[in-house]
């Protein structure tokens, strides 16, 4: 890493203390530690109550910057990522952050930050996410024409309520369903007579005709 690019990175002593001294300098109240080779910065509130876990920092190789990210709980959904100019600037964004700022007043306030369409649908709730799940679902169903099966999967499995109100996934051709939306949780039912790494130990159910009979989703779903 060249230091000419962070002279007050330097000077302080590394990026922790380099945060530390910028809170103090802007009157904000942040907590700083750090995380390998670079550094967790969390708002601390007057009633000390945690909005958000604390925003990952560290330092970029080639420019001044520092690349910032900011995971859901439990280290679930990666909700904000990007590069901040600036000590200053990356105290700000922990405090937005950690405040609860939404996300679209993040970029708007921070442009060099971004969040994907499934970090926004879990900034609106789990009806949202879910319904971009499915949607996403969908979209790739269409995509596959060669495989008009999977397609057919899908739209079975959309049919029932029961599998609707479950968080989806594909891999390997498989659905997968589990009773949470995040990335980690195990699923519990799986769809498809192909090996899913992914689902591994949940329920799998599907006869081995179901690619070439339509009517074999219905059957897996009912």
């Amino acid at each position: 890493m060249d230091r000419d690019l962070i002279p007050d990175v330097v000077a302080a002593g590394g990026l922790v203390p380099a945060l530390r001294q910028a809170g103090a300098e802007l009157g904000v109240n942040v907590t700083v530690e750090a995380d390998g080779a670079g550094a967790r910065i969390r708002w601390e509130g007057q009633d000390g109550a945690v909005v958000r876990d604390p925003l990952q920092v560290e330092l970029s190789a080639k420019e001044r910057t520092f690349f910032t990210t900011g995971m859901g709980p439990g280290r679930g959904v990666e909700l904000v990522s990007g590069t901040v100019t600036g000590l200053g600037n990356v105290v700000r964004l922990a405090a937005a952050w950690g405040q609860g700022v939404a996300l679209s007043h993040l970029h708007a306030q921070f442009p060099g930050t971004y969040s994907s369409k499934l970090a926004l649908a879990h900034e609106q709730g789990l009806e949202a996410v879910l319904a971009l799940q499915w949607q996403m679902l969908h979209d790739q169903a269409a995509e596959e024409e060669s495989f008009a099966a999977f397609g057919e999967l899908v739209r079975a499995a959309y049919a029932e309520p029961r599998l609707r109100r479950l968080s989806a996934f594909t891999s390997h051709w498989v659905l997968g369903f589990s009773t949470s939306v995040h990335p980690r949780a195990r699923p519990v039912i799986a769809l498809g007579n192909k090996v899913c790494p992914p689902c591994a130990g949940a329920a799998q159910v599907m006869g081995p005709d179901w690619p070439s009979r339509p009517a074999g989703a219905h059957r897996a779903v009912n």
